[in-house]
Protein backbone atom coordinates (compact mmCIF):
# COMPACT_ATOMS: atom_id res chain seq x y z
CA UNK A 1 0.00 0.00 0.00
CA UNK A 2 2.85 2.12 0.54
CA UNK A 3 3.91 1.87 -2.58
CA UNK A 4 0.58 2.33 -4.13
CA UNK A 5 0.80 5.80 -2.24
CA UNK A 6 3.82 6.48 -3.06
CA UNK A 7 3.04 6.21 -7.03
CA UNK A 8 0.27 8.79 -6.38
CA UNK A 9 2.59 11.40 -4.50
CA UNK A 10 5.38 11.31 -7.20
CA UNK A 11 2.69 11.51 -9.80
CA UNK A 12 1.30 14.38 -7.98
CA UNK A 13 4.27 16.14 -7.74
CA UNK A 14 5.50 16.00 -11.09
CA UNK A 15 2.07 17.36 -12.83
CA UNK A 16 2.55 19.91 -10.57
CA UNK A 17 6.08 20.51 -10.87
CA UNK A 18 5.62 21.07 -14.71
CA UNK A 19 3.28 24.15 -14.38
CA UNK A 20 3.77 27.57 -13.14
CA UNK A 21 6.04 27.51 -10.29
CA UNK A 22 6.23 30.73 -9.11
CA UNK A 23 4.74 30.41 -5.83
CA UNK A 24 7.56 28.18 -5.02
CA UNK A 25 10.40 30.51 -6.20
CA UNK A 26 10.10 32.66 -2.73
CA UNK A 27 13.16 32.06 -0.50
CA UNK A 28 13.41 29.30 1.62
CA UNK A 29 10.32 27.35 0.16
CA UNK A 30 10.58 24.18 -1.57
CA UNK A 31 6.88 23.10 -2.04
CA UNK A 32 3.64 24.46 -2.00
CA UNK A 33 0.28 22.88 -1.17
CA UNK A 34 -3.07 24.54 -2.21
CA UNK A 35 -1.38 27.96 -1.94
CA UNK A 36 0.23 26.60 1.74
CA UNK A 37 4.00 26.62 1.55
CA UNK A 38 6.71 23.96 2.55
CA UNK A 39 9.71 25.48 3.77
CA UNK A 40 13.28 24.40 3.37
CA UNK A 41 14.15 24.80 7.33
CA UNK A 42 10.76 22.19 8.00
CA UNK A 43 12.45 19.46 5.64
CA UNK A 44 16.10 19.59 6.60
CA UNK A 45 14.16 19.45 10.13
CA UNK A 46 11.90 15.93 9.23
CA UNK A 47 15.43 14.73 7.65
CA UNK A 48 17.71 15.17 10.74
CA UNK A 49 14.56 13.61 12.88
CA UNK A 50 14.46 10.70 10.29
CA UNK A 51 17.88 10.06 10.60
CA UNK A 52 18.92 10.46 14.35
CA UNK A 53 20.54 7.08 14.44
CA UNK A 54 23.09 8.28 11.41
CA UNK A 55 26.79 7.73 13.69
CA UNK A 56 28.53 9.42 10.67
CA UNK A 57 30.61 6.74 9.91
CA UNK A 58 29.34 6.35 6.01
CA UNK A 59 28.69 9.58 4.26
CA UNK A 60 25.81 8.92 2.07
CA UNK A 61 25.57 9.04 -1.74
CA UNK A 62 23.75 11.71 -3.91
CA UNK A 63 21.22 9.16 -4.97
CA UNK A 64 20.75 8.18 -1.17
CA UNK A 65 20.13 11.81 -0.32
CA UNK A 66 17.66 12.52 -2.75
CA UNK A 67 15.58 9.58 -1.54
CA UNK A 68 15.68 10.66 1.78
CA UNK A 69 14.71 13.99 1.16
CA UNK A 70 12.09 13.19 -1.15
CA UNK A 71 10.36 10.85 1.20
CA UNK A 72 10.95 13.49 4.08
CA UNK A 73 9.20 16.22 1.20
CA UNK A 74 6.52 13.80 0.83
CA UNK A 75 5.65 13.35 4.48
CA UNK A 76 5.46 17.32 4.39
CA UNK A 77 3.60 17.33 1.53
CA UNK A 78 1.07 14.69 3.45
CA UNK A 79 1.27 16.98 6.50
CA UNK A 80 -0.21 19.73 4.73
CA UNK A 81 -2.97 18.26 3.46
CA UNK A 82 -3.75 16.76 6.95
CA UNK A 83 -3.53 20.37 8.47
CA UNK A 84 -6.02 21.72 5.89
CA UNK A 85 -8.41 18.96 6.11
CA UNK A 86 -8.47 19.42 10.18
CA UNK A 87 -8.48 23.69 9.56
CA UNK A 88 -11.80 23.10 7.28
CA UNK A 89 -13.22 20.40 9.94
CA UNK A 90 -12.65 23.08 12.71
CA UNK A 91 -10.56 20.69 14.36
CA UNK A 92 -6.70 22.52 14.06
CA UNK A 93 -4.72 21.36 17.25
CA UNK A 94 -5.18 24.24 19.31
CA UNK A 95 -2.03 26.35 21.28
CA UNK A 96 -3.51 25.40 24.93
CA UNK A 97 -3.23 21.17 23.33
CA UNK A 98 0.05 21.32 22.67
CA UNK A 99 1.13 23.19 25.84
CA UNK A 100 -0.18 19.99 27.74
CA UNK A 101 1.27 17.37 25.84
CA UNK A 102 4.39 19.26 26.20
CA UNK A 103 4.05 19.42 29.90
CA UNK A 104 3.12 15.44 29.56
CA UNK A 105 6.26 14.91 27.72
CA UNK A 106 8.40 17.10 30.42
CA UNK A 107 6.90 15.63 33.59
CA UNK A 108 8.86 11.99 32.39
CA UNK A 109 12.23 13.75 33.00
CA UNK A 110 13.77 15.48 36.04
CA UNK A 111 14.16 19.19 36.11
CA UNK A 112 16.41 20.44 33.23
CA UNK A 113 17.13 16.72 31.65
CA UNK A 114 14.28 17.52 28.95
CA UNK A 115 16.63 20.10 27.94
CA UNK A 116 19.64 17.93 27.55
CA UNK A 117 17.95 15.18 25.69
CA UNK A 118 17.24 18.31 23.22
CA UNK A 119 20.75 19.63 23.44
CA UNK A 120 22.26 15.90 23.34
CA UNK A 121 20.46 15.03 19.97
CA UNK A 122 21.09 18.66 18.46
CA UNK A 123 17.30 19.29 18.35
CA UNK A 124 16.22 23.16 18.44
CA UNK A 125 13.19 23.46 21.02
CA UNK A 126 11.02 25.29 19.00
CA UNK A 127 11.56 22.99 16.02
CA UNK A 128 10.54 20.05 18.08
CA UNK A 129 7.56 22.16 19.51
CA UNK A 130 6.36 22.40 15.38
CA UNK A 131 6.73 18.82 15.32
CA UNK A 132 4.88 17.69 18.53
CA UNK A 133 1.94 19.82 16.59
CA UNK A 134 2.45 18.17 13.77
CA UNK A 135 2.33 14.83 15.93
CA UNK A 136 -0.71 16.21 17.00
CA UNK A 137 -2.29 16.85 14.03
CA UNK A 138 -1.63 13.38 13.10
CA UNK A 139 -3.13 11.80 15.80
CA UNK A 140 -6.82 14.24 15.86
CA UNK A 141 -6.53 13.17 11.86
CA UNK A 142 -7.05 9.68 12.88
CA UNK A 143 -8.93 10.09 15.91
CA UNK A 144 -11.59 12.18 14.11
CA UNK A 145 -11.79 12.29 10.76
CA UNK A 146 -10.47 8.73 9.73
CA UNK A 147 -11.98 6.58 12.47
CA UNK A 148 -15.39 7.89 12.24
CA UNK A 149 -15.24 6.28 8.59
CA UNK A 150 -14.83 2.84 9.77
CA UNK A 151 -17.23 0.11 11.25
CA UNK A 152 -16.85 -3.18 12.42
CA UNK A 153 -19.53 -5.61 13.05
CA UNK A 154 -19.33 -8.47 14.98
CA UNK A 155 -19.95 -10.98 12.18
CA UNK A 156 -16.71 -9.90 11.05
CA UNK A 157 -14.79 -10.21 14.25
CA UNK A 158 -15.99 -14.04 14.71
CA UNK A 159 -15.12 -14.73 11.50
CA UNK A 160 -11.66 -13.36 12.22
CA UNK A 161 -11.62 -15.05 15.34
CA UNK A 162 -12.58 -18.45 14.10
CA UNK A 163 -9.96 -18.42 11.38
CA UNK A 164 -7.60 -17.41 13.38
CA UNK A 165 -8.05 -19.32 16.33
CA UNK A 166 -4.26 -20.70 17.21
CA UNK A 167 -3.47 -16.87 17.58
CA UNK A 168 -5.35 -17.01 20.70
CA UNK A 169 -3.44 -19.74 21.98
CA UNK A 170 -1.67 -18.84 25.27
CA UNK A 171 1.31 -21.05 26.53
CA UNK A 172 1.68 -21.39 30.32
CA UNK A 173 3.65 -18.58 31.44
CA UNK A 174 5.53 -17.01 34.57
CA UNK A 175 3.64 -13.84 36.15
CA UNK A 176 6.41 -11.83 38.11
CA UNK A 177 6.98 -8.23 38.89
CA UNK A 178 10.07 -6.54 37.97
CA UNK A 179 11.26 -3.65 39.77
CA UNK A 180 14.13 -1.34 39.45
CA UNK A 181 15.66 1.93 39.63
CA UNK A 182 19.35 3.32 40.22
CA UNK A 183 19.19 3.39 43.98
CA UNK A 184 20.28 -0.07 46.10
CA UNK A 185 18.03 1.39 48.92
CA UNK A 186 15.23 2.18 47.31
CA UNK A 187 14.59 -0.92 44.91
CA UNK A 188 15.10 -3.03 48.55
CA UNK A 189 12.73 -0.71 50.28
CA UNK A 190 10.07 -0.85 47.63
CA UNK A 191 10.61 -4.68 46.99
CA UNK A 192 9.99 -5.53 50.49
CA UNK A 193 6.51 -3.03 50.90
CA UNK A 194 5.15 -4.93 47.88
CA UNK A 195 6.19 -8.53 49.12
CA UNK A 196 3.76 -7.23 52.09
CA UNK A 197 0.86 -6.68 49.81
CA UNK A 198 1.17 -2.71 49.44
CA UNK A 199 -0.48 -1.26 46.46
CA UNK A 200 1.56 -1.10 43.77
CA UNK A 201 0.63 2.84 42.62
CA UNK A 202 0.94 4.15 46.28
CA UNK A 203 4.91 2.49 46.43
CA UNK A 204 5.25 3.81 42.98
CA UNK A 205 4.16 7.02 44.17
CA UNK A 206 6.46 7.25 47.53
CA UNK A 207 9.45 6.60 45.91
CA UNK A 208 11.18 8.76 42.33
CA UNK A 209 13.04 7.19 39.43
CA UNK A 210 11.45 3.66 40.09
CA UNK A 211 10.29 1.66 37.79
CA UNK A 212 7.53 -1.46 39.15
CA UNK A 213 6.33 -3.73 35.91
CA UNK A 214 4.34 -6.79 35.97
CA UNK A 215 5.58 -9.31 33.49
CA UNK A 216 3.84 -12.34 32.12
CA UNK A 217 6.97 -14.43 30.08
CA UNK A 218 6.72 -17.67 28.54
CA UNK A 219 10.37 -19.65 30.47
CA UNK A 220 11.36 -19.74 26.49
CA UNK A 221 11.59 -15.88 26.31
CA UNK A 222 13.21 -15.38 29.34
CA UNK A 223 16.75 -14.99 29.24
CA UNK A 224 19.34 -17.51 31.48
CA UNK A 225 20.12 -14.99 34.44
CA UNK A 226 16.70 -14.36 35.16
CA UNK A 227 15.25 -17.78 34.37
CA UNK A 228 17.98 -19.58 36.84
CA UNK A 229 16.23 -16.71 39.87
CA UNK A 230 13.16 -17.12 38.77
CA UNK A 231 13.05 -20.65 38.92
CA UNK A 232 14.24 -20.52 42.98
CA UNK A 233 11.57 -18.15 44.05
CA UNK A 234 8.33 -19.15 45.60
CA UNK A 235 4.89 -17.91 44.63
CA UNK A 236 5.06 -14.15 47.01
CA UNK A 237 9.03 -14.83 47.55
CA UNK A 238 11.31 -11.84 46.30
CA UNK A 239 14.64 -11.78 45.54
CA UNK A 240 17.80 -10.47 46.44
CA UNK A 241 18.65 -7.10 45.03
CA UNK A 242 20.63 -7.39 42.30
CA UNK A 243 23.24 -5.34 40.11
CA UNK A 244 21.26 -4.63 36.65
CA UNK A 245 22.59 -3.28 32.88
CA UNK A 246 20.57 0.42 34.57
CA UNK A 247 21.02 0.60 38.15
CA UNK A 248 19.84 -2.74 40.66
CA UNK A 249 16.84 -4.90 39.97
CA UNK A 250 14.58 -7.19 42.09
CA UNK A 251 11.67 -9.94 41.27
CA UNK A 252 8.77 -10.86 43.12
CA UNK A 253 7.37 -14.00 42.04
CA UNK A 254 3.60 -14.10 41.48
CA UNK A 255 3.30 -17.35 39.85
CA UNK A 256 2.46 -19.94 37.06
CA UNK A 257 -0.14 -18.97 34.64
CA UNK A 258 -1.62 -22.04 32.66
CA UNK A 259 -1.98 -22.37 28.96
CA UNK A 260 -5.36 -21.11 27.89
CA UNK A 261 -7.05 -20.10 24.72
CA UNK A 262 -8.54 -16.52 25.08
CA UNK A 263 -12.68 -16.79 23.91
CA UNK A 264 -14.31 -14.72 22.04
CA UNK A 265 -15.40 -11.91 24.65
CA UNK A 266 -11.54 -11.97 25.99
CA UNK A 267 -10.04 -12.24 22.09
CA UNK A 268 -12.44 -8.91 21.09
CA UNK A 269 -10.60 -6.44 21.46
CA UNK A 270 -7.43 -7.84 20.28
CA UNK A 271 -9.32 -8.78 16.88
CA UNK A 272 -11.19 -4.96 16.98
CA UNK A 273 -7.55 -3.32 17.13
CA UNK A 274 -6.62 -5.18 14.50
CA UNK A 275 -9.22 -5.09 12.35
CA UNK A 276 -9.50 -1.25 12.38
CA UNK A 277 -6.07 -0.84 12.20
CA UNK A 278 -6.23 -2.45 9.05
CA UNK A 279 -9.38 -0.81 7.81
CA UNK A 280 -7.74 2.31 9.37
CA UNK A 281 -4.71 1.79 6.47
CA UNK A 282 -7.30 1.58 3.80
CA UNK A 283 -9.49 4.81 4.39
CA UNK A 284 -6.33 6.52 4.77
CA UNK A 285 -5.28 5.53 1.10
CA UNK A 286 -8.45 6.20 -0.45
CA UNK A 287 -8.27 9.71 1.44
CA UNK A 288 -4.85 10.03 0.13
CA UNK A 289 -5.64 9.85 -3.43
CA UNK A 290 -8.88 11.43 -3.36
CA UNK A 291 -6.69 14.57 -1.88
CA UNK A 292 -3.97 14.14 -4.60
CA UNK A 293 -6.56 14.21 -7.78
CA UNK A 294 -7.88 17.61 -6.33
CA UNK A 295 -4.61 18.85 -4.75
CA UNK A 296 -2.30 22.02 -6.46
CA UNK A 297 0.92 20.60 -5.33
CA UNK A 298 4.27 22.74 -6.69
CA UNK A 299 7.78 21.73 -6.33
CA UNK A 300 10.84 24.00 -6.75
CA UNK A 301 12.78 23.49 -9.43
CA UNK A 302 15.68 22.74 -7.16
CA UNK A 303 14.75 20.21 -5.92
CA UNK A 304 13.54 18.45 -9.63
CA UNK A 305 16.35 19.27 -11.45
CA UNK A 306 18.61 16.24 -11.38
CA UNK A 307 22.77 16.31 -11.82
CA UNK A 308 24.61 14.39 -14.87
CA UNK A 309 24.48 11.37 -12.44
CA UNK A 310 21.83 12.08 -10.24
CA UNK A 311 18.22 10.14 -10.21
CA UNK A 312 15.68 12.58 -12.63
CA UNK A 313 12.99 12.72 -10.14
CA UNK A 314 13.17 10.98 -5.88
CA UNK A 315 10.36 8.31 -5.27
CA UNK A 316 8.24 10.08 -3.02
CA UNK A 317 6.77 8.59 -0.12
CA UNK A 318 4.29 9.25 2.82
CA UNK A 319 4.93 10.28 6.55
CA UNK A 320 5.03 6.59 8.31
CA UNK A 321 2.80 6.17 11.28
CA UNK A 322 5.24 6.53 13.69
CA UNK A 323 8.27 8.51 12.22
CA UNK A 324 11.70 8.29 14.00
CA UNK A 325 11.58 10.98 16.59
CA UNK A 326 14.30 11.71 19.44
CA UNK A 327 13.79 10.35 22.79
CA UNK A 328 11.66 13.38 24.53
CA UNK A 329 9.64 13.27 21.37
CA UNK A 330 8.36 9.44 21.66
CA UNK A 331 7.09 10.05 24.90
CA UNK A 332 4.22 11.70 23.43
CA UNK A 333 2.95 7.79 22.40
CA UNK A 334 1.63 7.98 18.98
CA UNK A 335 -1.16 5.30 18.47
Amino acid sequence: MRRQIAAVVAACVIMAAAGCKDDVEQQGVVATVNGSPVYLQELEARYDLDHLSWSGAMVPSVDQLRKDYGSALAGLIVQRLVEQDLEKSGLDVTDEEVLKAEEEVRADYPPGEFEKVLVEDYIDLATWRYMLRQHLQREKFRSEILRPAISLSFEEAEDYYKAHLSDFYLPERINFLYISGPDRGTVEKARDLLTEGKDRAEVLGSFSQLSVRELKMREDRIHGTWKQLLAKLEDGQASPVLNGEAGYEAFIMLGLLPEKVLGPSQAYPIIERLLIEEKMQQVYAQWLEKRLESAEVKVSDLLLRPGEDETPVPELAPEPEEPAAPEAFNATGAS
